[in-house]
C-alpha cells in the first residue's frame, strides 16, 4: 500500500527501515501504512502521484535545505537519482567531496 510524507511534514521521518522526507510516496506493508495514516502528515496519495514528480509539481530548489542535510544523505540521493532535475544546482553549492563526486558519477549513469 502507498503512504505519502505531506510536503509540509517534517525534515525526515524514519520508521521500520523507511526514510521519508517531505512530499515523498512509498510503497509499505498494509500493516505498516494503517500504522503511518493514523500519524499526521501521512496520507495515501492522491491518483496518478508516485516518485515521479512531474513538471508542474517540481519545486524550486533550495540550496540552504539541500546543505541542512548531511552530505552522506545528500550523496545517497544524488546516487539514487532523487536529485537529478537539480544536479546543476546542487553542483554549484555543494561543499562535500563526497557529493561532488556522486554527481559526476550520476551525470555518466545519465548519458549511457
Amino acid at each position: 500500500m502507498k503512504v505519502q510524507l505531506d510536503k509540509d511534514g517534517p525534515a525526515r521521518y524514519t520508521v521500520a527501515g523507511e526514510t521519508f522526507e517531505p512530499g515523498d510516496v512509498k510503497d509499505v506493508s498494509d500493516g505498516l501504512a494503517e500504522t503511518l495514516l493514523e500519524k499526521p502528515h501521512f496520507s495515501e496519495p492522491e491518483t496518478g502521484t508516485g516518485t515521479d514528480e512531474t513538471d508542474a509539481d517540481a519545486e524550486a530548489f533550495d540550496a540552504d535545505e539541500w546543505l541542512d542535510q548531511d552530505y552522506g544523505t545528500r550523496a545517497d540521493r544524488v546516487e539514487a537519482g532523487d536529485v537529478d532535475e537539480h544536479l546543476d544546482e546542487i553542483a554549484e553549492v555543494e561543499t562535500s567531496d563526497t557529493v561532488s563526486d556522486a554527481i559526476g558519477v550520476r551525470r555518466a549513469e545519465l548519458e549511457e
